[in-house]
C-alpha cells in the first residue's frame, strides 16, 4: 500500500484505548487521509495495565489494521456442524443483517433471562 504524502487533506490525533488484549490502555493514533499509520500510548492514562504507555502487543496493533487477510464484513456460519476439522462455511453478510441476527438473540435472550444482561454490583 503506497501513501502519497503530498495529498495530505487530513492529520489528526484519536484518543482511543487498545484493543490488542483486555487490559484497555490508553492509546492516541495519528491517522492521516482517515488511514491509521501510527499508534503510541498515553502515559498519562490510568486506563490499562501499562503505566509506561503501550507494550509490544500494543505497539504493534496496528499491524491488524493493514493485515491484508483482515475481516472486513460480518460472517455468517452456514454448517450447523462442529467440530476440529469440519468446515464451518463462512458466508459474508451484510453489517444490517448481522446486527438484526444480534438483536434477535438479544431479545430472545432477554425474555428468557433478564438478568443474563447484568453484572452484579459488589461493595
Amino acid at each position: 500500500m503506497t501513501y502519497k504524502t503530498d495529498e495530505i487533506w487530513e492529520d489528526k490525533w484519536v484518543n482511543t484505548t487498545c484493543g490488542v488484549c483486555y487490559c484497555g490502555c490508553g492509546a492516541k493514533v495519528r491517522v492521516v487521509n482517515g488511514v491509521p499509520v501510527k499508534i503510541e500510548g498515553i502515559k498519562e492514562s490510568t486506563m490499562g495495565g501499562n503505566n509506561a504507555g503501550l507494550c509490544g502487543k500494543g505497539a504493534a496493533g496496528l499491524m491488524y489494521y493493514h493485515d491484508p487477510n483482515r475481516i472486513k464484513k460480518p460472517l455468517l456460519r452456514t454448517n450447523p456442524e462442529k467440530g476440529i476439522g469440519v468446515d464451518p462455511k463462512w458466508k459474508e453478510i451484510e453489517w444490517d443483517e448481522a446486527l438484526d441476527i444480534i438483536a434477535t438473540k438479544m431479545k430472545k435472550s432477554w425474555k428468557m433471562t433478564p438478568t443474563k444482561f447484568f453484572l452484579p454490583i459488589r461493595p
